[in-house]
Order: C-alpha cells, then structure tokens, then sequence
C-alpha cells in the first residue's frame, strides 16, 4: 500500500480501503481530515464509487441559537471543494481516481495541532478486545484509556478518546444481556 505522495486523476488502487487510506494519509501529512461524502452502489449493494472530501466541505448554517448546540455540531463549514472520487474499474479489476480537486478555500492546520482536528475515530479489533478484557478486570473507563494511551505513546495518539471507551463497554453490556 503506498501512503507518500500526492494522489493524482486515474491513479490505480487495489481496494477503496486503500484509495481511502492513501488520501487520508495524504490529507493528515498536508493540514486537514476527510471524510467519506458518498459511498455508490450497485443493485447487488456493491460498492462501485466513493466520494471523500475535505472535512470541513458543506453550506454554512446560521443557527438562530447555538447555546444549546454541542460543540460538534457548530463545526465551521467552508464549501472547500478539495475532493477525490475513486470509481472501480471492472474490466481492469482496480480502483482509479476519476476526479480529483486539492485546492483548499480555507486556511490548513499545522502537523503539531493535526491531532486536534476532528476525523474519524475508530476502535481497532485488538484494541477493542483490550477494551472488553480490562474492564472485566474492573479497569475504570479513564483508566483503560491511559493504558492504550500508554501503549500508543500518549493518548493525543491513540485516535479516539474516553467516549470510544464508553461505547465499546456499552456494546460489551448489550451483547452480554442478548446471550
């Protein structure tokens, strides 16, 4: 899997996992987060296109009351039109990219405050099974998240926060009372 350089039009992936990670990789190294837009599908429910764009991309909203708002929710919102769209080619049996925009209209993020920009947070298998194993050890929440936070070299890198915790503990709950 390739994760340096610059994407570029009919650029080949194996996967969209891969053209996904390549361009998340490139947007992190380069002072911003994507997101996936679109996802487009067959009659069969296969994926044959995905749409990622910059994650700030969308019509700005002005709430009448953002006092009651959490803070999420009232994330700026630029129109960038930065985006990639990966299609897959059957006959070649690859994902290519079809098009492609990388100029922002918005300022970027420096490398040392990336860790701040929102993304998408995801809790891997392994890590989600330390999760389940600590806290039926009766490790507290706060507790389980300085021990990855440990692991992965402080918790500013481990990609997800005390609220992911929570959520595999409670999925771990619900699963427990379906057995």
């Amino acid at each position: 899997m390739l994760l340096g350089g610059v994407p570029y039009l009919n650029q080949n992936f194996q996967s969209v996992d891969e053209a996904g990670h390549f361009f998340r990789a490139y947007a992190l190294r380069n002072g911003f987060a994507i997101k996936i837009q679109a996802s487009h599908r067959n009659k069969d429910n296969e994926i044959y296109g995905r749409l990622y764009v910059c994650r700030i991309y969308g019509k700005r909203v002005v709430a009448e009351s953002n006092q009651n708002k959490r803070r999420r929710e009232v994330l700026p919102k630029s129109e960038c039109k930065v985006r990639m769209y990966v299609n897959y080619q059957k006959k070649k049996c690859h994902w290519e990219v079809i098009s492609l925009e990388l100029v922002h209209n918005h300022g970027l993020v420096s490398p040392s405050k990336m860790n701040l920009v929102q993304r998408e947070r995801h809790v891997n298998t392994a890590t989600h099974s330390l999760i389940k194993t600590l806290y039926g050890s009766g490790v507290r929440n706060c507790q389980v998240m300085n021990v990855i936070g440990n692991i992965h070299g402080g918790n500013d890198k481990v990609g997800f926060n005390v609220q992911h915790v929570r959520n595999c503990v409670k999925r771990r709950e619900k699963e427990k009372v379906l057995d």
